[in-house]
């Protein structure tokens, strides 16, 4: 026999599938396709996609969400819902597939919106009009009906930078990805989703959570004071034509027109010491995504601050700094998160924490007598796995936004509370359209930065 419940999701599908015979014709036909994976699969998709339709249009009028696939069986819905009111009543649970995705419910409508768009997301021509959806799509950005608050909300509004630095020194400073919150590209809550693209931002280190001081008793965990290091710029570079040839960038640091001996000489040029540099490469199958960070309080402009050698974290730090590479490996701890994307790549990507050289090949070079520290992750020689997600988010990269965090872990009393030790966050970034590493650099030659 055949439940209700897979009776009710073919009846539904019927319209959609016309392949699948009707209910009415031939039961026994029905059961045993229906019971094969890739139908049964297919039926759930598209029941899942077309409740999605109908929400849209339930969030775009004060029609209630209909609660049965016909009106011939209007107890069989599993949820009833009303427009008008915010109390919600679920009849019974539905079975989900788990490559199905369950949507939460809300009683009130822009509440519900808020808690499924990531949802929504996957399926961008379920929720858009068709000329907003080629216009978004011509501009490498997701709907502009989805709400930007979750983007911005959480981030600072101002870089972490002594006004003189960023009076002299960063105001000339090139980067590829520029911060949202310049007077330039200064965003308002009311504004579109698509009008953040390509950029980064610095997320408040509260928002993640780290080992307590009490963690190896009770395992809790706590929010993170502010991050040690502040974001100072982000490049993403497609490989070049030497890079093409097997000759990754693995330190970008020691190319005559990296951004380390750009802001040297910079620093030079103004009378200002360069301060210690905290350099993250990723170094990905077609090019690399790499951030820059410095220590706004530094002592001296320096990677430590005077009368915090107290303090757990900073110890941790300066035994991270002058530690070899095994121990570097075995504390550098990783913590992704997608705050916007498709479906799947969150699920790829995750959000528990990693300490990523167990994970991938993880070099370090410079140290505190070069003024910098740079950690190159070869997510390009990780791996099938590593390969899988990298690829993953850049088939994605105009329509996600994740943050990067990275920081240093406490084993013991003596290393706990965990401090971020720096963070960043991505806003959807036009992969095809980033230049290459070699025109990069000729655009920099260019400006008369005196490298040659």
């Amino acid at each position: 026999e055949i439940s209700a419940d897979d009776k009710r999701l073919l009846f539904t599908s019927s319209q959609s599938l016309p392949s699948l015979p009707s209910l009415q014709t031939d039961i026994p036909t029905i059961v045993k396709r229906f019971r094969s994976g890739p139908i049964r699969y297919a039926v759930r998709r598209v029941v899942t996609m077309k409740r999605k339709l109908s929400l849209r249009k339930m969030m775009n009028s004060n029609d209630k969400i209909p609660t049965s696939p016909t009106d011939t069986e209007p107890t069989t819905s599993p949820h009833t819902i009303s427009s008008s009111s915010t109390s919600v009543s679920f009849a019974e649970e539905e079975e989900v597939e788990e490559d199905e995705v369950e949507l939460p419910f809300s009683g009130h409508k822009h509440m519900f919106y808020d808690n499924c768009r990531s949802s929504f997301e996957s399926f961008p021509s379920l929720y858009e009009d068709n000329d907003e959806a080629s216009s978004d799509q011509s501009n490498n950005s997701v709907g502009s009906s989805i709400p930007i608050i979750d983007e911005i909300e959480k981030v600072r509004q101002h870089q972490r930078v002594e006004p003189i630095f960023i009076e002299k020194i960063m105001n000339s400073m090139e980067v590829t990805l520029p911060f949202f919150f310049d007077k330039q590209m200064r965003l308002r809550r009311n504004q579109k989703l698509s009008k953040i693209s390509s950029v980064c931002s610095e997320p408040l280190g509260s928002d993640f959570q780290v080992r307590g001081a009490t963690y190896t008793n009770d395992h809790i965990k706590i929010e993170s004071d502010v991050p040690m290091f502040a974001l100072l710029g982000v490049d993403h570079l497609r490989n070049g034509n030497e890079q093409k040839k097997g000759n990754l960038m693995l330190n970008s640091c020691s190319r005559p027109f990296s951004y380390y001996e750009r802001l040297k000489k910079k620093c030079h040029d103004v009378g200002i010491v360069a301060p210690f540099l905290l350099v993250i490469n990723f170094v990905l199958p077609w090019g690399n995504f790499i951030s820059y960070f410095y220590r706004s309080e530094g002592t001296n402009s320096g990677p430590y601050v005077e009368g915090h050698e107290e303090i757990h974290s900073e110890r941790l730090w300066k035994d991270f700094l002058t530690g070899n590479k095994d121990y570097r490996n075995n504390r550098l701890k990783f913590i992704p998160r997608v705050i916007a994307g498709p479906w799947m790549v969150k699920k790829m990507v995750g959000s528990k924490p990693a300490i990523i050289g167990k994970k991938i090949p993880t070099t370090y070079y410079g140290s505190e007598g070069d003024n910098y520290l740079e950690v190159c992750l070869n997510v390009a020689g990780g791996g099938a796995a590593a390969n899988s997600i990298a690829n993953a988010c850049i088939g994605a990269a105009d329509s996600l936004t994740v943050d990067l965090g990275f920081l240093i872990e406490g084993k013991n009393y003596e290393e706990l509370p965990e401090q971020l030790l720096n963070v960043l966050r991505v806003h959807h970034i036009p992969a095809k359209k980033s230049l290459t590493i070699d025109q990069w650099e000729d655009e920099l030659g260019a400006k008369g930065d005196d490298f040659q």
